[in-house]
């Protein structure tokens, strides 16, 4: 059974529980507070949220005491009335391009199901749409995500399970902009890595990977990239062979090399190109410098009294 077929049948079971707790409810109870703290029960253990159940049985009470209603079968029609008008009222949120919409939520709430679905929302509205999978921490967070991803049709951007979830965010806005632009980027290539990298290639055609995968892909039969999750792997295979315990990836190097290449020249205009930022405000509080500065000014800062 697939993902959408379990889905139907938790959605029936449910359904069939509600129905039959209602029948039950109208068959007992006359109409009073204990009839109506009974069925706000009801809706709340078929998942219906607190405060939501409170408001249907509110408004269903004020409008059967004002009435004067003691007709059952008018309480249900009311009941219908309120659940659908509580599942079509939805105000429409307006958002301009390019724009960001971070899903925040407990376990199991429906965030990995909503996010696809507002993908595929926008996509038919001609929208371009990148998904960040920021949840780094949640065992086969990303690859659920990457399933809607999937379906949708649309760019997803992830790293390797436990990795910075700051990071992830950064990559996939920094993406967005790059696809946005269009602008190429020049990256400097020293000697002793162009050799390196000159001996991966050897042999290769023009379209193959520097560094490809086991994997091929099924319309091209070539072999496709490593993923972002194989090159952290890597990464911080070599690092604890360098004694380093800490967890780094890509991000952390660039972090890295930017704060070395500052206080090495001083130079922040060319490190700002170089990153392609912005601003060298952004550059700054890129590679912590700004709060380094602040931290310094502070410890030797005195108040004379």
């Amino acid at each position: 059974m697939g993902l959408f077929g379990k889905l139907k049948e938790v959605l029936r079971k449910t359904k069939e529980s509600l129905s039959k707790k209602l029948v039950e409810l109208f068959a007992k109870n006359k109409l009073g507070d204990e009839f109506y703290e009974e069925l706000e029960d009801i809706l709340i253990s078929s998942d219906v949220s607190v405060k939501t159940a409170m408001n249907i049985v509110e408004n269903i009470r004020d409008v059967a005491i004002e009435e004067k209603c003691k007709d059952k079968d008018y309480v249900v029609k009311l009941l219908k009335d309120e659940l659908y008008d509580t599942l079509t009222e939805a105000e429409e949120v307006q958002i301009t391009p390019p724009a960001v919409i971070m899903m925040v939520g407990v376990n199991g709430v429906g965030k990995t199901t909503t996010i696809g679905k507002l993908a595929n929302y926008f996509v038919s509205q001609g929208k371009s749409v990148t998904i960040a999978a920021a949840d780094t921490f949640r065992a086969a967070a990303s690859d659920q995500l990457t399933v809607w991803a999937e379906r949708a049709k649309v760019r997803i951007v992830k790293h390797a399970e436990g990795a910075d979830p700051s990071a992830v965010v950064y990559d996939a806005i920094a993406s967005v902009k790059a696809k946005k632009t269009d602008k190429e980027t020049n990256i400097y290539v020293n000697r002793e890595a162009r050799k390196r990298i000159e001996r991966l290639l050897r042999g290769r055609g023009p379209d193959e990977y520097v560094f490809p995968s086991r994997q091929k892909d099924p319309e091209t039969h070539q072999r496709r990239p490593i993923t972002r999750q194989r090159a952290y792997q890597i990464i911080n295979g070599i690092a604890r062979q360098a004694g380093i315990q800490e967890r780094i990836g890509c991000h952390t190097l660039r972090k890295t090399f930017g704060y070395r290449y500052y206080k090495a020249t001083d130079d922040i205009v060319s490190l700002q190109r170089i990153l392609c930022h912005s601003s060298s405000r952004e550059t700054l509080l890129y590679i912590g410098v700004i709060q380094e500065e602040i931290d310094n000014s502070l410890r030797g800062f005195k108040t004379v009294w």
